[in-house]
């Protein structure tokens, strides 16, 4: 063993000084995410409202301008129906100009008497409304809607000049989003620019000007969100050198293990999966570990994975590969507070590990899931791992089995996780699984390692096409020549 590895308690507090730091960064990503989409919407709704602008300026009367308006406000805010409404200074009562899904009486049923304008408040600098509508109620429930965004406009001298309305029938609420408060801001922005553009069809220029400056500010802000994302991706891509620094160094692999590959493509920045190696009383022990989830998350676990590891070889005299499954059990159990109760979070490492002695010639496997492939005289077999995880399991614990097995020179051994057998892709969309992995690894076994691993990459490469990467990869190939650790 390396004297100058850090002890457990070291690891754990570097460990939890990172986990405190991406927490950090996980909220204000996450913060910045809901931001960012919340932006994302504005700056659509105001590109169209630009186009609505567009249009709208070019209208050579009320009429076409008010269908242009009608049918905006459905486009833009995704409503099933829209009325744009004048107010009738004679009748003292807003009458529809024109509209956009609603039967063709609604012009004779939906007028606006001062009654029910003042029971609004919109006689003067009167807000936007969003209204659930009584199925009996007077002349909004007559009209089958079932809720009605409402936003009235002012002339110069701030009297009511008229009001857009947007709505939801009964029948078809259950296609439609419901009209939150989210939409108030953007449709006050599109209720004031038609409006100046109704007083004055010539304001091209001062309204172009104000779109322009509305979505400028909003695509700062995106640029901003943008930015700071750059600088979360950082942190996480220092938190990778940080976990890339706890897996085993070239030199000590090399030494180790005379001949070996590892193919290790993490699906993001950091990865939940792991390789480990140590040595103890001349034998070495390798692992290859799959940890619950991906990304962050899996990496904290496999931060975690390790520093118990090395703790538990550097305290254990009588190196025996399921008695330290065990071990990393009780540890992980230990450190997660994981009670086994309804509901809790199932974290845990799925783990194949090998005890070998290069002088006996002998293996020990233990395995948590994680199986382990052999070839011999051109044939593969599988040693599978118990069905539990290193973890919190239900039922009652039990230790977890040792498999022996005496290798010969030439022999194979793979160790590996399940991304690259639960890949999803080729002609049909499917997994690869791992029927086709084995016939692969038959079919390469006599390569070299370099051209075993090159094989295996350019395979899932081709496999995996214009699909995403679903998991982390992990595969490890060991093989059996003359000599042993140097």
């Amino acid at each position: 063993m390396d004297n100058n590895k850090l002890s457990y308690d070291e690891l754990k507090t570097r460990c939890n000084e990172l986990q405190l730091q991406v927490i950090r960064h996980l909220k204000i990503e996450q913060d910045l995410v809901q931001t960012k989409n919340q932006l994302d919407r504005d700056l659509i709704r105001f590109q169209s409202i630009n186009t609505y602008t567009q249009k709208a300026i070019q209208a050579v009367s009320l009429e076409e301008f008010a269908e242009i308006t009608v049918e905006s406000v459905i486009e833009t805010f995704e409503v099933e129906c829209s009325a744009f409404f004048k107010y009738d200074n004679k009748k003292n009562s807003l009458n529809i100009e024109a509209f956009f899904g609603f039967e063709d009486e609604v012009k004779t049923v939906c007028t606006l008497d001062q009654e029910w304008i003042a029971s609004r408040g919109f006689n003067k600098d009167g807000k936007i409304l969003i209204e659930q509508v009584q199925p009996d109620s007077v002349p909004m429930g007559d009209l089958g809607l079932s809720q009605v965004i409402l936003s009235p406009y002012y002339d110069e001298d701030g009297n009511l000049h008229g009001m857009l309305a947007g709505g939801i029938s009964l029948n078809k609420k259950d296609y439609y989003d419901e009209i939150s408060e989210e939409l108030i801001p953007s449709f006050k922005v599109f209720t004031q620019q038609m409006s100046s553009l109704l007083q004055n069809f010539e304001a091209k220029q001062y309204l172009d000007m104000k779109v322009q400056q509305r979505t400028a500010e909003v695509v700062k802000q995106k640029e901003e969100i943008e930015k700071q994302k750059l600088e979360i991706t950082e942190s996480i891509q220092y938190a990778s050198r940080i976990q890339n620094a706890l897996l085993p160094p070239d030199e000590e692999m090399d030494k180790l293990l005379p001949s070996y590959f590892i193919l290790n493509k993490p699906r993001e920045i950091v990865s939940g999966d792991y390789y480990w190696i140590s040595q103890k009383n001349n034998k070495v022990i390798v692992a290859v570990a799959d940890c619950t989830g991906h990304g962050v998350p899996g990496a904290f676990m496999s931060i975690l994975g390790i520093a118990s590891l090395n703790e538990i070889v550097n305290k254990t005299e009588t190196i025996v590969a399921n008695e330290i499954l065990n071990q990393l059990r009780e540890q992980l159990i230990k450190s997660l507070r994981q009670t086994g109760r309804e509901n809790e979070t199932r974290d845990g490492i799925e783990i194949s590990l090998c005890v070998i002695d290069f002088d006996s010639k002998k293996l020990q496997y233990s395995g948590a899931i994680r199986p382990l492939y052999y070839i011999r005289d051109k044939e593969i077999s599988e040693i599978k791992g118990d069905y539990m995880p290193i973890g919190v399991l239900e039922g009652e614990k039990h230790s977890f089995n040792i498999k022996e097995m005496e290798f010969q020179e030439n022999d194979l051994i793979y160790l590996f996780s399940d991304g690259f057998v639960d890949q999803i892709g080729g002609p049909e969309r499917k997994t690869f699984r791992s029927k086709y992995f084995k016939e692969l690894l038959v079919d390469i076994h006599e390569e070299s390692l370099d051209k075993q691993k090159d094989v295996l990459e350019k395979t899932y490469e081709e496999w995996k096409g214009d699909m995403d990467q679903i998991d982390d990869i992990l595969i490890m190939g060991i093989q059996f020549s003359k000599g042993g650790p140097q």
